[in-house]
């Protein structure tokens, strides 16, 4: 009769069991972890992009002979540089209401990444990156 009472009290145990929730627990709990890294390394790697794109398109704004000119310019690169990268395209703004010899050309890119690949995650479906730059018109540039 001590048979059938061990196998009952064997298969009622739970003794042994924090083990197994523990590393289930601690898993997600890195899983998540290494998504957030990848997250603010993604977001890094790209703002470093955005504004290096920025501060590029500003210098080609800056050596143009007019402010159309300069704002095509700094579009295109922009959008040839980042359209891989952002969702949608970078957004370019480029602020030559000041356009002159010696004054300042103000651009200012916005790319949104995706981030709806970290799907665990609580995240928003994009992040925005803005990146702004301004350069000096070259002062030997003439219309």
């Amino acid at each position: 009769m001590t048979q059938p009472s061990r196998l009952r009290q064997a298969l009622t145990d739970d003794r042994g069991l924090a083990e197994p929730v523990s590393v289930m627990a601690l898993a997600v709990v890195v899983l998540a972890f290494v998504m957030l890294l990848t997250l603010a390394g993604r977001g890094a790697e790209i703002r470093n992009r955005v504004d290096h794109v920025a501060e590029s398109a500003a210098q080609a704004a800056a050596r143009q002979r007019n402010a159309d000119l300069a704002t095509n310019a700094a579009t295109n690169l922009a959008n040839s540089t980042l359209d891989a990268a952002c969702t949608g395209g970078p957004t370019v703004d480029v602020d030559t209401s000041h356009w002159a010899p010696g004054q300042a050309v103000t651009v200012t890119v916005h790319c949104r990444i995706p981030t709806g690949d970290l799907a665990p995650l609580p995240l928003p479906g994009t992040l925005t990156m803005t990146g702004r730059s301004a350069a000096i018109v070259d002062l030997y540039r003439t219309p």
